[in-house]
């Protein structure tokens, strides 16, 4: 029962590390959309906007790897679960065909 409930836990984490991703994925997009250069400014002006962007961009993009770092992660840990579990099943299912077998003889 810990186990399926532990699996649930991951699985909101899951949920939560998507929304997350989701987010700063619309906001890289935002930012980028932004950084187009404005005429009714000088090149200069253009310049620093588009520096100021750029780096807003950066801090997006390591904030979305941090984000598919700690999804991953999750998810190597729920797919260790399961497998963990396939595995005490499959050996439960063994024992229980072999006491089977020794009862019929």
């Amino acid at each position: 029962m810990k186990k399926v409930l532990g699996s649930l836990e991951a699985g909101k984490s899951l949920d939560g590390l998507k929304l997350k991703i989701n987010q700063i994925k619309r906001d890289l997009s935002q930012l980028e959309e932004s950084n187009k250069p404005m005429p009714e400014l000088i090149t200069s002006t253009n310049l620093l906007r588009s520096n100021e962007i750029l780096t807003k961009t950066n801090e997006k993009k390591t904030e979305l790897l941090n984000a598919y770092e700690s999804y991953f992660k999750d998810l190597e840990s729920v797919l260790k679960k399961i497998q963990t579990g396939l595995s005490v099943l499959k050996t439960t299912q063994k024992k229980k065909n072999y006491e089977k077998k020794k009862d019929t003889h």
